[in-house]
């Protein structure tokens, strides 16, 4: 189910407390089932409040503008570079606030599909083979957090975007490639945590969650002129403490992963046809020569040669 805008809110949080019993979705659409149905809301608007909404496991992105997410009380700007993750019987708020339309792709997991991918992709086939219907697996928590987007993610997104008229096969396909994709990004996190200093399991945790507050703040914050001092300030961390596990984490310094970002962002700057001394401006460069230098240093090339 793909919408064009938001649900009615009172409709939704009345659904969502009798589970869609009735198996009716939006305009009176029949269900297959009852519980929170798979659904895309994609949305353009310039304001937009939904607080304390109990979903599934749901995508939080945009493709035009930010949104903010808070999802178990963590604040997260949502940029066109990245998306959040909320779990099941995880309240969330979103917000949309500013003067330009905000193009948002936000994709809701229902309660029922995710159950069988996660069953598909995490029992051996013999315990398939054993219980057919048995959908019991253990809950996969996803990290609340930002990721950031790659070109498999992208992709995937475009598959949802492009389909001409909605098709059930492709939506549930991808969908269900989104959650296998999801998962290894899960398994990539706790390889992160186990990798970190050698202390408890829940201070390691911990810790983590500290580093990729301040990485959260960092893509906030990126096109501004932002200190170490304050990313360590985000994660509550001492600097120099700070330094070190992010350099753990992210496999780079802090300084070195805002110049990927600006970097990212002035080639997508370059392809939509802006200015050099503009991108230089947007990216909190004091000229065109200091992001030339700092592009060169990145990519090989000059951004007029990039753009040529």
């Amino acid at each position: 189910m793909i919408l064009q805008q938001f649900p009615d809110l009172g409709w939704l949080k009345t659904k969502i407390s009798q589970r869609f019993a009735d198996r009716r979705g939006p305009g009176n659409l029949q269900l297959e089932t009852d519980g929170f149905p798979s659904v895309i809301i994609h949305a353009t608007t310039r304001q937009a409040y939904r607080p304390d909404v109990l979903g599934p496991i749901s995508l939080f992105a945009t493709i035009k503008g930010n949104t903010i997410c808070t999802v178990d009380g963590r604040r997260m700007v949502v940029t066109e570079d990245t998306y959040c993750i909320s779990n099941r019987q995880q309240n969330y708020t979103l917000e949309i606030t500013g003067s330009e339309p905000v193009e948002t792709f936000n994709i809701h997991i229902g309660e029922h599909f995710s159950e069988k991918v996660l069953q598909g992709f995490t029992k051996a086939p013999l315990a398939l083979l054993d219980n057919v219907n048995d959908a019991a697996v253990p809950p996969v928590d996803f990290y609340n957090k930002l990721y950031r987007k790659d070109e498999q993610f992208n992709n995937m997104v475009k598959k949802l975007l492009l389909q001409n008229g909605f098709n059930k096969m492709q939506f549930e396909e991808t969908l269900a490639q989104l959650m296998m994709y999801l998962l290894q990004q899960h398994k990539n996190v706790l390889k992160d945590i186990a990798e970190m200093p050698p202390v408890k399991a829940a201070v390691k945790a911990e810790l983590y969650k500290r580093v990729s507050l301040a990485a959260d703040y960092i893509h906030a914050c990126y096109l501004q002129n932002i200190q170490l001092e304050d990313i360590a300030a985000s994660a509550c961390l001492s600097k120099f403490h700070f330094l070190r596990l992010f350099k753990q984490v992210y496999k780079t310094s802090p300084y070195q992963y805002i110049q990927q970002l600006r970097t990212e962002k002035a080639l997508q700057q370059l392809a939509a046809g802006e200015s050099v001394q503009d991108i230089a401006l947007l990216l909190g460069y004091e000229n065109s020569n200091s992001l030339s230098r700092i592009f060169k240093q990145r990519t090989g090339l000059y951004p007029t040669q990039y753009r040529n």
